[in-house]
């Protein structure tokens, strides 16, 4: 192959198209690797020389306009192989030989993002609509029931048990028979309140207790189909059928309750010694409140109103270089591509809310937060906590987890059989050893108390594994109730994004249970000790290490073993056409390329492989 059978053509709309001769022995494209290792981009690395009528050409252009629109198109006999634009600003000119040499842009859709990568946009005023989100159960309400459990006499307490003639009676703490209280069977309370109450001091040394304790459930009425009880929504059983008397049924799940304050006396055995009884009058009473999470003192329901829904703000933000945004991950747009694994199982992440974080710190204030400054770069840093990639595949922006990318990691080429002799001998390999870590760190923009929602690092414990890697994921912060609870620990400035259900049209953010503390609470999907042994586990620096402290065999390990000085023939329609994430094989085994580069003098493609 010869150069003499690529055509590089300059034009502007006012002096048309112009074949030209650049002064240059060779042109060479290269893949480079735009913001990530999975979005790579087509560049002509060769500095064009431009010189005579080619050089008056950008002159002309330059005298119409200080700022010339010249676009490059690259041809390979005839048909279109590259194109891209060049900046008169960038020359280097010499007007005593006529003469100017300058670098070629690519220009497609990567070009448009790199304009809007850092552009801030406020969030808050792309005219999307608003949402609300509710901790407990969407339009849900409390039962608070008194439960008298009675008067026991002659009572002795140990150990937190109210024994009656050596017959234990009550567990502090513990539930009774709600049909004794008379409210049903155990279809999902919780206590509320517990009181127990000194009615005197025996002669003998026992006592006679009341004890009357207060339960909560949380319902919700949802309308009946076809006459047929709706499903129970997650954690609800069905309470009372009513569609045949007016379309609904009743739906009821123990809510999720906490220690809120204690009066009167104590009896643990860890305490106070029962036998201080003595010393109380009659009718003295040890009481102990509870509040439930999601809800007020009151038993309102707990809301955070003026969330925008983040794939909303996603595909907002990059409208203006006309990308539709593809994410099996989070729900937009997705197309069925997904590997088949755990990630891409949950629906956990299929409806994120984001906010201002200083609605989440006051979400009752009458004025709202004015302040959504941030850029598709800082979004992009947010996602990463799922540890994330992203790409432009033509005309779309796909942004996936890792697991994604590396499923389209499958084997390709294998050059022992196409050009055994490129490969023969060319064994000679190295490892990157940038990211062979032994910790890695996670930082939220605010410092969070909560176990689960500050995690712990993800730690190496080799001998090959030095150093620290620190992750910032922008000015996010998801520990949705201590950030209301605790709003001084806490900046005004900033995001939130939980994740979320939808039922019947109104959002709920989802509980679970925290990988480190095992206790249920609001939005721990996005915790840090749940987000690593949920998205973690994958393009981990080795096989082995600890996630929360506990030993863990990863998913998915991140090639640093580097061979270089492999190269092959290739037509360039073939080049363009080839999926360079395919694994190729020389001697060493499947790898996959990097640093590909393509010379139009010799058409050969040069590449290193990682495996």
């Amino acid at each position: 192959m010869y150069l003499s059978d690529w055509q590089v053509y300059l034009i502007h709309d006012t002096l048309g198209t112009k074949m030209t001769a650049p002064k240059v022995s060779d042109l060479v494209f290269t893949y480079e690797e735009k913001e990530n290792k999975e979005n790579l981009r087509l560049i002509l690395d060769t500095p064009l020389i431009f010189t005579g009528d080619d050089y008056q050409y950008i002159q002309d252009a330059i005298a119409l306009s200080s700022c010339p629109e010249i676009t490059v198109e690259v041809k390979y006999r005839s048909s279109l192989f590259w194109t891209g634009y060049i900046n008169p600003k960038l020359g280097t000119f010499d007007e005593d030989v006529c003469r100017v040499e300058i670098k070629a842009t690519a220009e497609d859709l990567n070009d448009c993002i790199d304009n809007i990568l850092q552009e801030e946009q406020n969030i808050l005023f792309l005219n999307l609509p608003r949402k609300t989100a509710y901790l407990g159960y969407p339009n849900a309400s409390l039962n608070i029931q008194t439960c008298i459990l009675g008067n026991f006499d002659n009572v002795e307490i140990v150990d937190n048990v109210l024994y009656q003639g050596g017959d234990p009676v009550y567990q502090v703490g513990d539930e009774p028979d709600f049909t004794t209280c008379g409210l049903g069977a155990e279809n999902g309370w919780a206590l509320y309140q517990e009181k127990i109450e000194l009615i005197s001091v025996n002669p003998d040394g026992t006592f006679t207790v009341r004890v009357e304790n207060k339960y909560v459930r949380e319902e919700v009425t949802l309308d009946c189909s076809g006459g047929v009880p709706a499903d129970a929504p997650e954690g609800f059983t069905l309470i009372t059928n009513n569609c045949s008397v007016d379309g609904t049924a009743l739906y009821g799940r123990p809510p999720v309750t906490y220690e809120s304050e204690r009066t009167g006396y104590l009896i643990t055995s860890l305490e106070v010694d029962p036998l201080t009884w003595s010393s109380l009058d009659d009718g003295s009473s040890r009481i102990i409140d509870y509040r439930v999470t999601g809800y007020s003192s009151i038993g309102n329901i707990t809301s955070y109103g003026r969330a925008l829904v983040l794939n909303d703000v996603i595909e907002k933000m990059v409208e203006d270089c006309e990308l539709t945004v593809v994410s099996n991950l989070l729900n937009i747009n997705p197309d069925a591509t997904a590997p088949t694994n755990d990630v891409y199982s949950s629906t956990e992440l299929h409806n994120l809310l984001i906010w201002q974080k200083s609605d989440i710190k006051r979400p009752t204030s009458a004025s709202g937060a004015v302040n959504g400054n941030t850029t598709v770069k800082e979004m992009l840093e947010m996602l990463n906590i799922f540890n994330i990639s992203w790409r432009i595949d033509n005309d779309k922006l796909r942004i996936e987890h890792i697991s994604y990318f590396e499923s389209l990691e499958t084997n390709g080429d294998d050059l022992t059989v196409l050009f055994p002799s490129r490969v023969s001998g060319r064994n000679k390999y190295t490892f990157d050893d940038i990211e062979l870590v032994r910790l890695e760190k996670f930082k939220w923009m605010d410092a969070v108390q909560d176990s689960d929602f500050a995690g712990v690092d993800i730690s190496y414990q080799n001998k090959c594994a030095k150093g620290s890697k620190e992750y910032k994921f922008g000015r996010l912060t998801t520990a949705i109730t201590e950030i209301e609870s605790n709003t001084d620990n806490f900046a005004d400035d900033g995001f939130v994004i939980a994740s979320c259900f939808i039922a019947n049209g109104e959002y709920g953010v989802n509980f679970g249970y925290g990988a480190r503390s095992n206790q249920y609470k609001a939005n721990v999907a996005l915790s840090f000790a749940n987000l690593h042994e949920a998205y973690w586990t994958y393009n981990r620096p080795f096989v082995e290490g600890r996630i929360n402290g506990a030993l863990t065999t990863f998913d998915s390990t991140m090639p640093t073993k580097r061979q270089g000085g492999i190269s092959y023939p290739i037509l360039p329609d073939a080049f363009l056409s080839k999926d360079w994430i395919l694994k190729i094989k020389s001697e060493l085994g499947y790898g996959k390329p990097d640093k590909i580069t393509y010379s139009a003098s010799s058409c050969i493609a040069s590449f290193n492989l990682i495996s």
